[in-house]
């Protein structure tokens, strides 16, 4: 196995004119990569940082931040965008950033944190953070500290190591090479593990070029903005020989196949963060998008199984990558075997042989996996974003005047809910209470169409258990049409 900076720094020396990272205006090469990493290297160690934040869009200043503090092993959390004010407040009090580098317009003010701005030249601003007394100690040998999405509103820090990194991208450089990628684009947030380590880290080690832009050129926002006519022309224009995408995603680039864009460049896609539809990869594929279907998570290292063009079966995950293997139990549950975080931010390292994905599948006799459903009632969206729905739940039955309610929204791309509010509240009033909510949420977790029940759960009429909990399936089949018109584009 080859290390990332050891395969990174072949590059500089065998290709040091060959591009290596481009986006917000820049093109660099890789030799001009890896001098602007030495000079953050500087910076960095005058700063003398014990643990950085990035709170960046993306763009090339991510990429080298990352960079610099990997080399240094100074241990780096990157928030996510598309979290809510207390989402990123719980973020920085638990991992106890000390030096935040950040670009959000609403800066620090709501998190509640005491901190100074530092003089800097660069396009973002500088934070020097006094560490919550709530941060938690960090697990030994930790470089990255990645955070789920909240599936019950508080996000959970995960602690990975650089020998997971490398395992990661030597393992993923294995079954791509014979694609010969030189252009991949990113166009999930850089936050998300998968991007992060499929996106930009593998390209390098690979030596490709990495591509990354800030949200208003790709025309991707949040968790799930989109501005199609927008990212159709960026896809034009940086012709990316590879992309990852989630579900969402893939619907949308079929769209924008169908009006007529040049997608020809393309070579690999990899799709992933939930649960995809094989219709929808069977119509892909019939119009000429080279899709492939891929599962991991974040304590894995974000990628554990992948179909690839020498090995592909469609409605399945693909078959486990060179540094991993996976077991079914008796309950049907998948076990990872190989190299996993060091534990959650908090609890005790993780030591157990094998990491309980808590997701059902079986592998076939050819050594595809299979992904059935979910062990816990956690539900994915379509752009790949977790969320628990009774948080949700727990929310909207907080507003005054809401009795009951059953949210939806795996495999969607927003959430949708049957409401039971009190008889005298108007549809209009209901709507101003769930705005209300909706604005202290982070924008996966908001209920952006939602309909009046018709009569209340209840164990009569089997959408109540006799101990009052909600039967979401009967509740789901009895509001199914309705439901589905919320979603025009997934009917």
């Amino acid at each position: 196995m080859q290390g990332f900076f050891a395969a990174f720094n072949q590059h500089v020396e065998q290709q040091p004119e060959t591009l290596a990272l481009t986006g917000n205006g820049q093109s660099l090469s890789y030799v001009e990569v890896a001098e602007q990493v030495d000079q953050l290297c500087s910076r960095l160690a005058e700063l003398q940082p014990t643990h950085i934040g990035l709170w960046l869009e993306n763009g090339v200043e991510w990429v080298l931040l990352q960079l610099a503090a990997m080399k240094l092993q100074i241990p780096v959390t990157p928030i996510p965008t598309f979290f809510s004010p207390q989402q990123v407040r719980h973020v920085l009090q638990r991992s106890g950033c000390d030096l935040l580098f950040c670009d959000q317009l609403e800066g620090l003010e709501k998190t509640s944190l005491k901190y100074r701005q530092l003089p800097n030249a660069e396009g973002y601003k500088l934070y020097r953070l006094t560490p919550s007394t709530q941060a938690e100690p960090l697990h030994q040998g930790t470089v990255l500290v990645t955070y789920t999405s909240g599936t019950t509103g508080q996000p959970k820090g995960v602690c990975i190591g650089q020998s997971l990194i490398d395992q990661i991208c030597d393992s993923l450089h294995a079954a791509t090479a014979s694609l010969a990628v030189k252009r991949h684009l990113c166009l999930l947030p850089l936050a998300v593990m998968l991007e992060h380590f499929a996106g930009v880290l593998l390209p390098l080690y690979s030596g490709a070029e990495v591509i990354v832009d800030r949200a208003e050129t790709t025309g991707l926002t949040g968790s799930g903005t989109l501005n199609p006519v927008q990212l159709a022309a960026y896809l034009q224009q940086a012709q990316p020989e590879s992309l990852i995408l989630t579900p969402e995603l893939l619907q949308l680039l079929r769209m924008i196949n169908a009006q007529g864009a040049d997608l020809s460049s393309l070579k690999f896609v990899a799709v992933g963060g939930g649960k995809v539809s094989q219709t929808l990869l069977e119509q892909a594929w019939m119009e000429g998008i080279p899709v492939y279907e891929g599962y991991g998570l974040s304590e894995c290292g974000s990628v554990v199984c992948l179909n690839l063009p020498c090995a592909v079966k469609q409605g399945t995950a693909g078959k486990p990558l060179g540094h991993t293997s996976i077991q079914v139990n008796a309950q049907g549950e998948i076990l990872v075997s190989g190299p996993t975080m060091l534990g959650y931010l908090g609890e005790p390292a993780f030591a157990a042989s094998e990491f309980a994905t808590g997701d059902l599948g079986y592998l076939d006799a050819d050594g595809f996996l299979h992904i059935s459903g979910r062990s816990k009632n956690v539900q994915i969206n379509s752009f790949g974003r977790n969320f628990n729905p009774e948080w949700i739940e727990s929310e909207l039955k907080a507003l005054p005047g809401v009795m009951q309610c059953a949210v939806f929204g795996d495999q969607k791309p927003f959430i949708s809910a049957v409401v039971q509010p009190m008889p005298q509240l108007s549809d209009e009033q209901v709507q101003g209470l769930i705005n209300l909510m909706n604005a202290q949420l982070p924008d996966y977790a908001r209920v952006k169409a939602w309909l009046r029940a018709d009569e209340p759960f209840s164990p009569m009429n089997g959408e109540l258990t006799n101990n009052g909990r909600i039967r979401r399936v009967e509740i789901e089949q009895h509001y199914a049409q309705r439901l589905s018109e919320f979603y025009p584009i997934h009917a």
